[in-house]
This record gives C-alpha cells, sequence and structure tokens, in this order.
C-alpha cells in the first residue's frame, strides 16, 4: 500500500492542507492589513508640522520600515495560494 493510498495520511495531509490555508492563506493577511493600517495612522499622526524633533524622525523611520515586511508576506502569500496552481 503507497503512503499515498493510506486513509489516515490522506486525512492527515487534508488537514496540514487546511490548516496552511487558514494560517498561512487569511490569517497572515488580515494581520499583515492591521499591522500596515497601524503604520500608516503612525506616519500620519509623526509627520505633522509641530512633530519635528530627532525622536520623531526615529519613528518615522521605523513606521516606513515596518511597512515592508507584512506587504512581502501578504503579497507572497496571496501569490501563492489565490494565484498559482496548487500540485
Amino acid at each position: 500500500m503507497n503512503c499515498s493510498e493510506d486513509p489516515s495520511r490522506l486525512a492527515e495531509n487534508d488537514f496540514l492542507s487546511s490548516f496552511a490555508f487558514w494560517t498561512l492563506g487569511v490569517i497572515s493577511i488580515v494581520l499583515s492589513f492591521f499591522a500596515n493600517a497601524g503604520n500608516l495612522i503612525n506616519l500620519f499622526v509623526l509627520t505633522r508640522r509641530h512633530m519635528r524633533s530627532t525622536m520623531t524622525t526615529l519613528l518615522i523611520t521605523l513606521a516606513w520600515t515596518d511597512l515592508v515586511p507584512p506587504t512581502v508576506v501578504s503579497l507572497n502569500n496571496i501569490l501563492f495560494y489565490y494565484f498559482l496552481p496548487h500540485l
């Protein structure tokens, strides 16, 4: 009997595929959306004219750089789970 014919292996594979889809395909995209929304709100507040200081400049830089990882992760997951054919 092959591993592909074993019902317990098939059930385990289905569970792992479903778990990966929900954690990487849905939850990570939602978390990335909230992370980017929070960073954009920080940028909106910190770039006000009366908020000019060295610390504010550092916080603005941090908010800009924090926009990159959630964006890359969410784009990667969107491409992988929604547009690429599953083998």
